[in-house]
């Protein structure tokens, strides 16, 4: 078990289920001996159809972390337009909708600053109006 150890998760288990499966198979071909070809054939057909869905399962997963990581790397960058594509039982769409959430508020919260420092500029250059006008005032009295 000290080697198990030091492998990665998706190996080990891997690793555990093709002992598991090969156990299994040693047992059966201990007590059925003339089926050999047979129980050898099933497991390595076992254990090729375990790797390709394994691959497949784990390619879908890298897929949607990647994609929910570039749209939080964009919207980190500004781009507050960008949104995660979900399918309707996809475990991602919580965490999608929670980046979606985000952006949007990020978004409101960019037009309100800029709504704010417009009237800022206006309040400024009234106030610079009237102080003008005020010296003016003065020059002329």
């Amino acid at each position: 078990m000290q080697l198990l150890s030091t492998i990665s998760i998706r190996p080990r288990y891997l690793i555990i289920y093709t002992i598991i499966l090969l156990t299994g198979a040693l047992i059966l071909v201990l007590i059925f001996p003339q089926q050999l070809l047979g129980i050898t054939s099933t497991v390595l057909v076992g254990l090729i159809a375990v790797r390709l869905v394994a691959r497949m399962i784990t390619n879908n997963l890298r897929k949607r972390v990647r994609q929910l990581r570039e749209t939080a790397e964009a919207i980190g960058r500004g781009d507050l337009s960008r949104r995660i594509e979900c399918l309707p039982d996809d475990d991602f769409v919580k965490l999608a909708e929670s980046l979606d959430r985000l952006a949007d508020q990020l978004n409101e919260a960019l037009r309100e600053h800029e709504k704010l420092q417009q009237q800022l500029t206006r309040s400024e250059k009234l106030a610079l109006i009237g102080e003008l006008a005020a010296t003016v005032a003065h020059e002329i009295n």
